[in-house]
């Protein structure tokens, strides 16, 4: 398949409710959740801010916090074993049940390659202003690892190590292939940014009358500190849709682009 066959394929892929909808439920789970700590939060917030507070919602903060933390950790681990279910079902078409238990047996391969690359990334932060440069570069590199652990039950070191040979050997093609994923990517979640903004846009004007973004936070008044935040709380339903859309957003784009990894990986396989 040409790189633009493997791009319309994979959008396809991603619109298969069977496909998305597993990672759908897992975003809007963590979303859902997320909204539990962040209402508690902000219910403690107003103290915290006139300098009011007492040991209690510090305390309360601090719990909610660590909490937030621990559901990105098991929103990370959860989508690693997902996404290599995902691939699993690409490749035999066996379902995404018989794919997770099939993940779960690579499980902590995978694990170790995203703390790996998560790494990487960090690294590349140190740049500066070459950091995306770099970003891209290490992205583009080891953009087969995953699936070659999926695919192939690769360790780590081999999967990373097949990877940079395709690419290697496929410079120019691979990196064809890449920007236009990455592009494919950003258009799906920029339609989602752009959908959850105009559906939080009511609160965003709502609080902008409390206070608006020229002001000095230092000079907002007991009354307006207490309003805005009530007003967060008030809104909950707005959050709960907003959620909605990032997850539908989410899933999408992550579905599209480990199918789009998968089949040009499949791709060279067959040569």
């Amino acid at each position: 398949m040409s790189i633009a066959e493997i791009i319309a394929k994979s959008l396809g892929v991603a619109l298969d409710t069977r496909k998305f909808l597993p990672f759908f439920f897992l975003y809007l789970l963590f979303f859902i959740s997320s909204l539990i700590f962040t209402n508690s939060m902000f219910q403690v917030m107003p103290p915290i801010i006139l300098g009011t507070s007492t040991g209690t919602e510090i305390s309360i903060l601090i719990i909610d916090m660590v909490a937030l933390f621990v559901l990105v950790i098991l929103l990370f681990g959860a989508n690693i074993w997902f996404s290599g279910a995902l691939v699993f079902e690409l490749h035999k078409g066996k379902g995404f049940r018989a794919g997770l238990k099939y993940s779960r047996k690579l499980y902590w391969k995978f694990a170790l390659l995203a703390v790996i690359v998560l790494i990487l990334f960090m690294v590349a932060s140190f740049f500066g202003n070459l950091g995306f440069i770099v970003d891209f570069l290490i992205g583009w590199v080891l953009m087969f690892s995953f699936v070659s652990i999926a695919i192939n039950g690769d360790d780590v070191q081999k999967a990373m190590t097949r990877s940079y040979d395709i690419i290697r050997k496929n410079i120019f093609k691979t990196i064809v292939f890449f920007a236009a994923a990455l592009f494919v990517t950003f258009i799906i979640l920029l339609i989602g940014t752009i959908l959850v903004g105009i559906s939080l846009y009511p609160l965003f004007f709502s609080l902008s009358e409390i206070a608006p973004p020229s002001l000095d936070p230092q000079t907002l008044t007991a009354g307006e500190v207490n309003r805005m935040f009530s007003m967060l709380l008030q809104n909950h339903p707005l959050f709960v849709m907003a959620s909605v859309m990032a997850s539908f957003f989410l899933s999408l784009a992550n579905v599209f682009i480990l199918a789009s990894k998968t089949y040009y990986f499949l791709s060279f396989k067959k040569k």
